[in-house]
């Protein structure tokens, strides 16, 4: 699954490396929660858009949210198909967070990528918010988590989030394996200050 991302860069980097209009609107940047409004970017009146999305949908109206989507399921499964057929969006991240047990403990790991700092995350969306579509971990990845998030290459980022794009077209987009060069490390564990520090 994917329960955490980073996204740090300039909103001026956003704008630059999906060529993409944006509105002044505040948005959540730096780690990124379930139920935060990061930038997501959309197709929409043939323009790319830079805009806030919550991250999550509500499970029958309750305070739980979906966070993730199984490619495997997506076109099936009621609360998805239609998203996935015409509202299709790509959520940029610089890195995600997963957890590995070791010695009987959790630790963060950091995963990013060797060749970009600003990588694509495939999403669905509604007037709800949006959730990140999983897969099959690929095998650096194994270690750390059996499932990973969507990335799409720059080819892919246009087919994507193209409102006309063909069903059959979308599902080879993401029923292939992948290689992904990642860098997967520990997470640096920030100190947590007191109001003594500051005296």
């Amino acid at each position: 699954m994917c329960g955490r991302f980073l996204l740090e860069s300039e909103v001026e980097d956003l704008v630059a490396r999906y060529n993409a209009d944006y509105s002044m609107e505040n948005y959540k940047s730096g780690e990124i929660f379930p139920s935060e409004n990061p930038l997501t970017v959309i197709k929409a009146d043939d323009k790319i858009k830079l805009m806030p999305m919550r991250w999550g949908l509500p499970i029958n109206d309750s305070k739980r949210l979906v966070i993730n989507a199984r490619v495997e399921t997506v076109d099936k499964k009621p609360m998805f198909k239609s998203s996935f057929l015409k509202r299709r969006c790509i959520i940029p991240a610089n890195a995600f967070f997963e957890w590995k047990t070791v010695n009987s403990k959790k630790v963060k790991h950091r995963i990013s990528k060797d060749s970009e700092n600003i990588f694509s995350m495939g999403a669905i969306y509604d007037d709800n918010g949006f959730v990140i579509l999983t897969m099959d971990s690929t095998e650096d990845m194994k270690s750390i988590h059996n499932r990973m998030p969507l990335i799409l290459t720059r080819e892919e980022e246009n087919i994507w989030l193209d409102t006309t794009t063909d069903f059959y077209r979308l599902k080879s987009l993401i029923s292939g394996s992948r290689f992904i060069d990642f860098r997967i490390k520990p997470a640096t564990q920030e100190k947590e200050y007191t109001l003594f520090d500051y005296l």
